[in-house]
């Protein structure tokens, strides 16, 4: 046998190289080198903010933020999602309406922002209106943010939209911190710098914007009906995840229990977000292999098998290190309050992995309707429990709800996938 003949059994198969293999694995690697970047400042920017004001005022900032993200919802209106999903694969009805979006969009955008600030400045006689009017400037920014974002991975620019996402990290935590090194430690100075951060961004990304056709000064109802359910999913998954905080506010008052469950909220949703480029490349695969039903349901398949060994392995570590992590990062005014929350919210990872990939399989399939009515359902649990359990038991009965609703709804999601499979193979 020649030496130079390969063994039976070991040849290399025609045009593979190592840097094929890099190049198809690349689109999740810059997603998670972003992503990785971001969850890292985001945390050190949440550590920061937490160590400096202390649980109470943390907690009221907190309260603003999340009362922003509710608002949030009607600045984005579920276009975000309706931008991935056109420029991923566009539905044959809108190719025409699809090329006025980009304007159309950023007039509702516009308006709304500026209604809401309107909206939250008036209130001020119940909350602090100028902080909530800063932060849905802030949104406003955020959610600019999130279409452009949207708009290069539609299309499997993941390299530009990471390069893009990182610059606009980094140059928001500038302001921001420059910020309250001259106006002081105020939710108004926070959020109107970090706003201000993001807007800065597009001067450097111009060229790559969008084009802005012009079109007729009215406002997107076409859009608005095409993204109607993915409102719906938004809304519902926003408060889903951020009733807690609400209930706890609304029940125990600017107390040091409030900022420490937010702490420990923190720290889970670094976790999730690090499971984010996973889920977005899945979700093209997902879309493009709706046409081949057997194939799209092994892909799943096999995608929550794995988020929920990645779940159990998380949960377990939570679980035994949360409190010793809450305590090294946040400080250990923190810890008391902290650990038995934080360890029974890692155990919501064990479902909350798994439900993140059932969710985009449901969007990529167009199975939206479904998990309105399980997230719907989940969402009346929570709130329930939440009613029930905080009073009693303060911000641990929140962890509580939490992971029994996260249960609740992978168990649905399961079964309505597994009857989906079912009515495919009868109708074969």
């Amino acid at each position: 046998m020649s030496s130079k003949m390969p063994l039976q059994g070991t040849e290399i198969p025609s045009g593979f190289s190592l840097f094929s293999l890099l190049r198809k694995g690349s689109p999740l690697i810059v997603q998670w080198m972003s992503t990785i970047y971001g969850a890292a400042v985001s945390l050190g920017l949440s550590i920061f903010l937490a160590r400096s004001m202390g649980p109470d005022a943390f907690g009221a900032y907190t309260y603003i933020y999340v009362l922003a993200m509710f608002l949030a919802l009607i600045q984005d209106a579920g276009i975000k999602t309706l931008l991935l999903r056109e420029r991923t694969s566009p539905t044959a009805a809108l190719k025409t309406l699809n090329q006025t979006l980009p304007s159309q969009a950023l007039l509702h955008l516009v308006i709304s922002s500026i209604v809401l600030m309107l909206g939250s400045y008036l209130a001020s006689r119940w909350l602090d209106g100028l902080s909530l009017a800063a932060a849905v400037f802030c949104f406003g920014a955020m959610t600019l943010v999130t279409w452009l974002s949207s708009w290069f991975k539609g299309v499997g620019d993941f390299g530009k939209d990471a390069f893009f996402l990182i610059c606009a990290r980094s140059l928001s935590v500038l302001m921001i911190l420059s910020s309250i090194a001259i106006f002081g430690l105020t939710p108004v100075a926070i959020f109107s710098s970090w706003g201000l951060g993001l807007l800065l961004t597009f001067v450097w990304f111009r060229r790559d914007l969008p084009p802005l056709i012009k079109a007729p000064l009215m406002l997107p109802v076409w859009a608005y009906r095409s993204a109607f359910v993915f409102l719906l999913l938004d809304l519902l998954t926003t408060i889903y995840h951020r009733v807690d905080i609400v209930i706890l506010h609304s029940v125990l008052g600017y107390v040091p229990q409030v900022g420490s469950y937010a702490v420990a909220c923190r720290l889970i949703d670094g976790v999730m977000l690090l499971a984010t480029p996973i889920a977005l490349v899945m979700f093209r695969r997902m879309r493009h292999l709706a046409e081949t039903p057997d194939g799209s349901v092994d892909f799943s398949r096999k995608a929550i098998l794995i988020a929920f060994a990645i779940g159990a392995l998380l949960a377990g570590i939570g679980w035994m290190s949360g409190g010793w992590g809450v305590g090294l990062l946040f400080g250990s005014v923190y810890v008391d309050e902290t650990q038995p929350i934080m360890s029974w919210l890692s155990i919501s990872l064990l479902f909350a992995l798994p439900n993140f990939v059932l969710t985009q399989c449901a969007v990529a399939t167009h199975q939206e309707r479904f998990f309105l009515v399980s997230a719907a359902f989940s969402l009346l649990v929570n709130v329930c429990l939440n009613a029930w359990l905080v009073p009693l038991h303060g911000a641990l009965g929140a962890a509580w709800a939490t992971v029994c609703s996260e249960a609740i709804l992978t168990l649905c999601l399961l079964m309505g996938g597994m009857l989906a499979v079912k009515h495919d193979t009868s109708a074969q």
